[in-house]
């Protein structure tokens, strides 16, 4: 082993005052002979320094400060958060829109029913008469109508003597067979009279002949439909006056000024 390779590296000067501190140590590079042409070794410490440095940030950029800077704005109390509601009455403007449509709709099939029902009591007038009353029987009946009216005031008074005549007559009918009429005779036909009230309300009777039966029925049948027709047309009518109370009302609650109802109405509708 070569003794001239090993190369002692002289202590730096110290200035005054710097007796007492510790040496600083010495390296030594120890190696085998180097070829004239070979660059010099370098020690641990040349080659710490020549080593790259570790990657970083680079030094044009900064971080962000940990803490956030004091601000001299005052401490507000924090506001309550609003919650919505989809309650049926808050402010909908699309629920307003739906429930004028269904107004709409239903206004309209009224309107169309009072005129079609209008047109059926045109229709019915054009039919034929109309007779507003009803039909009696009148005939061999009537007699005895007025016998069981006589019997009902001879039982409620009780005499004696007019009780015993009674149960004679009652007796000597039962004995005695009943008179037939004749198939052809008028005896056999019963008779009708129409009956009616008059404006102090008391029944009136009017005679009505075999052959006019048929229309007279059919006359106090179409009475009977009209008395229909007009009820529900009074009650169509009710119906929408409400209504045009009830919307009237309430535009001028909201302030509304009135533009179509102003206008004149066209003429057939």
């Amino acid at each position: 082993m070569d003794n001239s390779a090993f190369s002692p590296q002289p202590p730096a000067p110290s200035g005054p005052g710097e007796g007492r501190s510790s040496k600083r140590p010495v390296s030594f590079t120890i190696g085998a002979s180097q070829p004239a042409g070979s660059p010099p070794a370098l020690g641990p410490e040349a080659e710490v320094a020549a080593a790259p440095p570790p990657a970083g940030p680079p030094a044009h950029l900064s971080t962000f400060p940990v803490q956030a800077p004091a601000s001299n704005s005052p401490l507000l109390p924090r506001r309550k958060r609003p919650t919505f509601s989809r309650h049926r009455h808050d402010a909908n403007p699309a629920l307003a829109v739906k429930v004028l449509q269904d107004i709409q709709m239903a206004v309209e099939a009224w309107h169309h029913d009072l005129r079609q029902t209008v047109q059926r009591i045109q229709a019915l007038y054009m039919e034929g008469p109309i007779v507003d009353g009803w039909l009696e029987t009148v005939g061999d009946a009537t007699p005895s109508n007025r016998a069981s009216e006589l019997d009902a005031a001879l039982l409620r008074h009780g005499d004696p003597q007019a009780l015993s005549g009674y149960v004679e007559r009652l007796c000597q009918a039962a004995d005695s067979p009943p008179p037939t009429a004749a198939p052809g005779s008028d005896l056999a036909r019963p008779g009708y009279r129409l009956c009616s009230l008059d404006a102090d309300g008391r029944v009136q009777y009017f005679p009505c002949p075999p052959e006019q039966l048929s229309t007279i029925s059919l006359a106090i049948a179409r009475h009977q439909k009209l008395r229909q027709l007009l009820d529900h047309k009074r009650f169509l009518e009710a119906k929408l006056k409400r209504t045009v109370d009830v919307m009237t009302s309430s535009r001028d609650t909201l302030g509304i000024a009135p533009t179509c109802s102003s206008e004149p109405e066209a003429v057939g509708e």
